[in-house]
């Protein structure tokens, strides 16, 4: 006898009826055992896994992944205003850990607040920008250089 356990080569002994050793009605083969695969639909025998069906949202059509993630629109709004970037990586961040738990509206709705947390940095960074260029050009338009500088007033 090893020290690893009983002779897995062993006759396996009777039940106490005596109708020798019986296999388990939903595991042909493995008596006792644990199922190979987790508890989950498609298995007979087995209650559904919680969670199943997703709690929101359908599920995609087969073949396709997580929605547009809209990275590009992330970076735009750390160029033109980063404040609503922060907004924006959050949701860019939320995209695919809703999508590979079931939440497939929550990522569709995380991936169109990127993209639009983007598009409005770019149009109030647009708009800060046209408005630095008409105030400079108001500012320098408007003063004169006088070179002469003199206590009096005249040079």
């Amino acid at each position: 006898m090893s020290s690893f356990g009983s002779d897995p080569f062993a006759k396996r002994p009777d039940d106490d009826q005596g109708r020798g050793y019986q296999a388990g009605p939903q595991q042909p083969g493995y008596p006792g055992y644990p199922p190979p695969y987790p508890p989950g639909p498609g298995y007979p025998g087995y209650p559904p896994a919680p969670g199943y069906p997703p709690a929101s949202g359908y599920p995609p059509a087969p073949g396709y992944g997580p929605p547009p993630s809209h990275l590009g629109w992330a970076i735009t709004a750390v160029v033109f205003f980063w404040p609503l970037a922060i907004a924006s990586f959050i949701n860019y961040a939320k995209i695919d850990s809703l999508f590979y738990r079931g939440d497939y509206a929550g990522a569709q709705r995380a991936s169109d607040a990127t993209k639009r947390y983007g598009v409005i940095a770019l149009c109030i960074g647009l708009a800060l920008m046209v408005l630095w260029i008409v105030f400079a050009v108001a500012v320098f338009n408007g003063a004169s250089y006088n070179a002469c500088v003199s206590p009096a007033g005249s040079c």
